[in-house]
């Protein structure tokens, strides 16, 4: 059994998330929340997520690239803010007003073989780039590209391989002659 602190919010509609690394045995685990004698509060649990497939900083939560290695051409263009992010406090993004080729990347290692997803946030704004995509490379096949659509919203896409050797390099690029805006946030790996 594991004690978890759920920490006040500001209110109802004020929303926050609580993770935790528990280890789970083989087969069926039983999660359960209960409060103890004493204990005064009100709470709304919307879901739980279990995975052990965690991306370092998939909602670049830490206000900075923690985990992710950064590749840059010409004008680094990358950076973490709290202007509206899909979800929590901050997300990540590519902008600057000249030409830039940007990316951000994480190798996932220690996979067992077979199916997985990976899906991600995206708001893809200001000017059309030349390219903005999600690569998924490393896995034992070819490099994958998903393009994301010019649209000014926050849009998921996704995106399954299948991995060959153990690991899975999950990368975001967009290469621009100018004013292109990539945010990212809620980068997920799913085994299927």
């Amino acid at each position: 059994m594991q004690d978890i602190t759920f920490p006040k919010t500001a209110g109802w509609l004020a929303f926050s998330s609580v993770i935790a690394n528990v280890a789970l045995n083989a087969g069926n685990n039983t999660i359960k929340v209960q409060t103890d004698a004493g204990d005064v509060l009100s709470m709304d649990i919307d879901c739980f997520l279990v995975n052990d497939l965690t991306i370092a900083n998939p909602g670049f939560e830490t206000g900075n690239i923690n985990g992710w290695t950064e590749w840059h051409s010409g004008t680094v263009a990358y950076g973490v803010d709290g202007n509206n992010p899909h979800s929590g406090r901050y997300k990540a993004y590519f902008w600057t007003s000249g030409a830039y080729g940007e990316s951000l990347h994480q190798l996932k290692t220690g996979l067992t073989n077979g199916s997985y997803t990976v899906k991600v946030w995206i708001n893809y704004s200001i000017t059309p780039a030349t390219t903005a995509r999600l690569e998924l490379g490393n896995y034992g096949g070819s490099t994958i590209y998903t393009n994301f659509s010019f649209n000014g919203v926050w849009t998921q896409y996704s995106s399954t391989v299948n991995v060959t050797n153990g690991q899975l390099d999950i990368g975001l690029y967009c290469n621009s002659a100018g004013n292109s805006s990539m945010a990212m946030d809620d980068i997920v790996l799913i085994k299927n």
